[in-house]
């Protein structure tokens, strides 16, 4: 049971390794994508740029915002693995699993608030296309996306938060593991000693009763 155990701590290990990978990169993107936004919403409504460039910068909104919906699914399949494997671990991963049920809650706002994204900044682009007058409407699409952008950046910061509670339950539990498997092997270590001192007391009793 302990070695199993401790290989179902290695693997939750490594897909935390997994999913703090993903998270930073979102963490990443959704800042790229706060800054665009914020750009796009200053030069809208100082009327600084063209209709064409607002779509421009848009488009790249949107092409984030899909990047990101991306990698938070393949953040929730990896917190499912490792609810799984927290919960295999038996009663030492009760921790991990709380901590990764909020991560996967994270993950699915992060979808949905770009999913948002998503349809606002396209409703946006179909807006700029049909008329230049109503760069007012746009400003508020793109207040509401800097909103929204906050919000993914907001859920990316308590995802790493997440993440770095579980590195370190994960070190302490990979410290118990250790320890374990060290008890574990010193006792089956003075179990194979006192066999052996058990056979050869049986052999001198043996030897004693033939002399006698």
């Amino acid at each position: 049971r302990t070695a199993k155990q401790a290989s179902s701590v290695e693997e939750l290990s490594s897909i935390l390794e997994e999913i703090s990978s993903s998270i930073m990169q979102n963490t990443h993107n959704a800042k790229e994508t706060e800054n665009i936004a914020n750009k796009a919403l200053d030069s809208i409504t100082k009327s600084n740029q063209s209709v064409e460039g607002t779509i421009a910068a848009m488009k790249d909104i949107t092409d984030k915002a899909m990047l990101i919906i991306e990698i938070a699914r393949q953040t929730d399949i990896l917190a499912i693995n490792a609810a799984i494997e927290a919960a295999r671990a038996g009663h030492m991963g009760r921790g991990f699993a709380v901590v990764a049920s909020e991560i996967r809650k994270l993950a699915e706002r992060t979808k949905e608030a770009s999913n948002q994204i998503d349809r606002i900044t396209k409703d946006g682009i179909e807006i700029s296309n049909q008329s230049g007058d109503l760069l007012r409407s746009t400003v508020e699409q793109m207040a509401k996306t800097s909103e929204l952008v906050k919000q993914v950046t907001v859920a990316s910061i308590e995802q790493n938060a997440g993440v770095d509670q579980i590195n370190l339950s994960s070190n302490e539990l990979n410290q118990i593991s250790q320890e374990n498997a060290s008890t574990a092997e010193e006792t089956a270590t003075r179990s194979e000693e006192l066999t052996a001192q058990a056979n050869e007391m049986y052999r001198l009793v043996s030897d004693f009763k033939i002399n006698k």
